[in-house]
């Protein structure tokens, strides 16, 4: 129930317009880049980059980053993740947002890993340079940037051995800044 209630606070913190938490600063860092800092804003969702209006929470670390995917997030979706205490133990949240607004990172390519249900788990190595892999092809295409010259970050949801015997097969590539400050707008085509 809490994490209903997080997601719902995390989609209004980007989207409101009535001078809730989605209140944002744009500052103009070398005009080739796109982020924003965040004006704090009391009782405001703790997100990856600070993007939900409250300061960076550290714990999460790179939006979108080696854990599992939840299945809601497609091509071109942007998104804000935090994390949400249910029975002392913390999980990870993330919620679609406005690519308008400020965003912890974009979804720029889901791809399904082949495997039949009941087949055996290649190993978390194996199934992270595959999925690597898959998202390092995908990055300049979508972002219309090489990877090595890019302020951009991957960071991958992918499977794991327990999610892989429940038939997940999901590889999300996520991008990121890579000081961790909000996105505002879509980086497909930003050449960022």
């Amino acid at each position: 129930m809490a994490g209903l209630a997080v997601l719902a606070s995390l989609s209004a913190t980007a989207c409101r317009g009535d001078g809730g938490p989605a209140v944002q600063v744009t500052t103009t860092v070398p005009p080739t880049t796109t982020t924003t800092e965040p004006v704090t804003v009391p009782g405001a969702i703790r997100t990856a980059t600070g993007a939900g209006g409250a300061p960076r929470d550290d714990r999460i670390g790179p939006p979108g980053n080696g854990r599992p995917s939840d299945g809601t997030l497609t091509a071109g979706t942007c998104f804000n993740e935090a994390l949400v205490d249910e029975g002392g133990e913390a999980r990870h949240v993330t919620a679609a947002v406005d690519c308008a607004v400020a965003h912890d990172g974009e979804v720029f390519n889901v791809v399904q890993l082949e495997g039949q249900p009941g087949s055996p788990f290649a190993g978390d190595r194996e199934v992270g340079r595959v999925a690597g892999v898959t998202c390092l092809d995908a990055f300049e295409p979508y972002v219309g940037r090489e990877y090595a010259t890019s302020r951009l970050r991957i960071a991958v949801l992918r499977p794991t051995e327990s999610t892989w015997g429940r038939g997940d097969r999901a590889v999300v590539c996520t991008l990121y800044d890579q000081d961790l400050r909000p996105l505002v707008g879509t980086m497909r085509g930003a050449a960022l």
